[in-house]
Order: C-alpha cells, then sequence, then structure tokens
C-alpha cells in the first residue's frame, strides 16, 4: 500500500507540474527518458562479470550457468557468485517514468525485511550509484543491490554449503568481488555507475589482527580428544585472512564433525567503518535464534540443536566459528565448543 501511495504521489506531481506548465515527468510518447535502460538490454547483462572478478572469489568462468558462477572442490573453494538485474519500465498511465518507478521501490521489498532483522542487517552505501545497500547473509556471505537509474542489479558472493569444509576468500576480497561485479553489470546494461563519490575505508587499528594464525595445528590435542580416529582437512588459507580447518566422522559416526573458522575484518570497502565494526556486523547476522554466551571474548553467542553447538566469538576484529555435532550430552557439547574457541583465541594473547 505505501509503494502504491508513493507512485500515486509521483504521478500527482506530474499532474501538477503539467497543469502549470513545467515539463511532465516522462519525455518522449513512449514515456522513456534519455539514458534510460530498456529491459531486453539489461536481461543479458550479468553475463558480463569477467574473468578477473571472478578470480577474486577463485571461480573459473567455466564454472557456472546464466548469471549464477560456483567452484568444486577441485578449486579448493566453495565459493559461488550470483548477479540478478532489472530494469524497470515507465508507468505511462500514471506518467512515471522508469527511473521514478525504479526509485519509489528501492530497496526492493526482500531487502527492506531486511531491516527489521539484526539491527546492523542492512547498511545504505553513500556515494554509491542512485542508491546501494549492502548486507550479509552471515559472515561469508557479502551481498549488494545498487540502483543506477532505472537499472537494480543484486549481487551476492557466498560460499556453497556442501562446501564447508573448503577454503573461503577473506570478506574484504569478497566485498571488492562484489562491487566489481556490479560495476561491470551496470556498465554492460548501458547505465555506468557512478562510484565517485565512495568514501575511503578506515585505517586498520593497530591493535587489529592481520594475519590470522593457523588452525590444525594449534587443535591437534582437541581435535584427537574430540574426534578421536579422524585427521583433519589440509588447513585453507585463502590469504592470511581467514583459515578453516575440519574434523569430519570417526568413532562418533559419519554425522559427527568439528568445524572451525577464524576470520580477520579489515575495514570496509562500502561503508567508513573499521574492522571491529565489521566484526561484530557479520556476528549480527547469525543472531537469530542464538543466545548470549558470557566471558568468552568480547562476545560470544551459541546456537544448541539436539546433536550439534554452533558457537561465534568476536574479539575485536577477530571472528571465530566452532561448530561441533556429536552425540552426547549438551552440557558436553557446550563445554567442548568453548574450550576450542578459547584455545583459538589465546594465540592472539
Amino acid at each position: 500500500m505505501a509503494r502504491r501511495a508513493l507512485r500515486q504521489g509521483i504521478a500527482a506531481l506530474c499532474a501538477g507540474a503539467a497543469l502549470l506548465g513545467a515539463a511532465g515527468c516522462s519525455s518522449g510518447s513512449d514515456g522513456w527518458e534519455d539514458g534510460e535502460v530498456r529491459p531486453d538490454a539489461a536481461d543479458a547483462a550479468c553475463r558480463e562479470v569477467s574473468a578477473d572478478t571472478l578470480a577474486l572469489l577463485r571461480i573459473k568462468p567455466s564454472r557456472g550457468k546464466v548469471c549464477h558462477w560456483m567452484t568444486d572442490r577441485a578449486s579448493e573453494t566453495g565459493q559461488t557468485l550470483t548477479v540478478s538485474v532489472e530494469a524497470y519500465t515507465p508507468d505511462r498511465e500514471n506518467d512515471v517514468t522508469a527511473t521514478e518507478a525504479a526509485a519509489s521501490e528501492f530497496p526492493p521489498d526482500e531487502v527492506r525485511r531486511l531491516g527489521g532483522a539484526p539491527a546492523r542487517s542492512l547498511r545504505k552505501v553513500p556515494g554509491l550509484g542512485d542508491g546501494a545497500v549492502t548486507y550479509r547473509g552471515g559472515p561469508t556471505t557479502h551481498k549488494l543491490v545498487v540502483r543506477q537509474r532505472n537499472v537494480v542489479v543484486w549481487v551476492e558472493a557466498g560460499t556453497g554449503y556442501k562446501f564447508d569444509d573448503a577454503a573461503a576468500v577473506p570478506p574484504a576480497t569478497a566485498e571488492t568481488a562484489v562491487l566489481a561485479a556490479a560495476r561491470e553489470v551496470l556498465d554492460a546494461a548501458g547505465a555506468p555507475l557512478d562510484d565517485a563519490e565512495l568514501p575511503k575505508p578506515p585505517e586498520p587499528a593497530a591493535d587489529d589482527v592481520r594475519q590470522v594464525k593457523p588452525l590444525c595445528g594449534a587443535l591437534r590435542a582437541q581435535g584427537a580428544r574430540l574426534m578421536p580416529g579422524v585427521e583433519p582437512s589440509a588447513e585453507s588459507p585463502a590469504g592470511d585472512e581467514i583459515r578453516r580447518c575440519h574434523w569430519r566422522g570417526g568413532d562418533g559416526g559419519p554425522e559427527s564433525r568439528l568445524f572451525v573458522e577464524a576470520a580477520a575484518f579489515a575495514p570496509g570497502t562500502l561503508a567508513d567503518r573499521d574492522g571491529t565494526t565489521e566484526a561484530a556486523y557479520a556476528l549480527d547476522q547469525v543472531a537469530f535464534g542464538s543466545e548470549p554466551l558470557e566471558g568468552l571474548g568480547d562476545e560470544a553467542l551459541v546456537h544448541t540443536d539436539p546433536e550439534d553447538d554452533n558457537l561465534y566469538v568476536r574479539k575485536g576484529n577477530l571472528l571465530v566459528r566452532v561448530w561441533y555435532v556429536a552425540p552426547g550430552p549438551a552440557a558436553d557439547r557446550r563445554a567442548a565448543a568453548e574450550s576450542t574457541a578459547r584455545t583459538v583465541l589465546a594465540q592472539y594473547e
């Protein structure tokens, strides 16, 4: 209803302008204004993500289908990239231009609803196009929605669930990739992105973690105790900003696993936020259904199911995740996850 009212308001303003002898809100007999992009030109634009941008995510151009790319185990990363494009059309009946139509419905409903989730979920990006918002679906998923004139582009870089033991790209690299993809798609659609006013990210703080320390060696004792008879997956360094180590199967059964990830967050490219704020923002995205845990790092959250515990701990700009799946008492499983997280954090004291 609110959007219909906005459309009607735009139409009323245009009608008033016409009565006063001013130019109408649309130009041309078909309602299109100069510079607006037709849908047929936008439909194919999502294919124009470059090999260089895909390489940031360790994806080969051949590994994908229309507007969706993903890697496999052979590439050592389970990264995905998904792009969609929509070109809005004029509403001639109400004398609303295509650009006005896009502006009245930005951000899209699906994104607006995220603003009612965790407090820091939905963030505007000043200086990018005619409007932009960014948000995360979790620590390793980065999403950007940007409007330029009547074209709206969605870009999402994430990690496929079935590759949960694979390397991931650092958070800052994923952010760079989604911005590059949005720019290339809008260029291809004929609505070049204006990002000249993007603020420069702040410098890292003196006490920020710059390099994540290896996990598998530091956690050898916990792995042997919690996952007897199982060797961890190979250490998966995706640069120095994120590492993962994963034990699976063994005496606890084929579904048992211990998955540990540590990520160091750099200042955000798309917002004037330091690394600690970026890490806190990422933690916010996993808050749903979790409970706070006192006495661990700067803040911690844990989500408990009948046979697994998912623990997230933030200390400064470092975010640690411990996922432990095992039969037995929930209290023992929780204690094991906390002990594992403390061992990781102890490397930075």
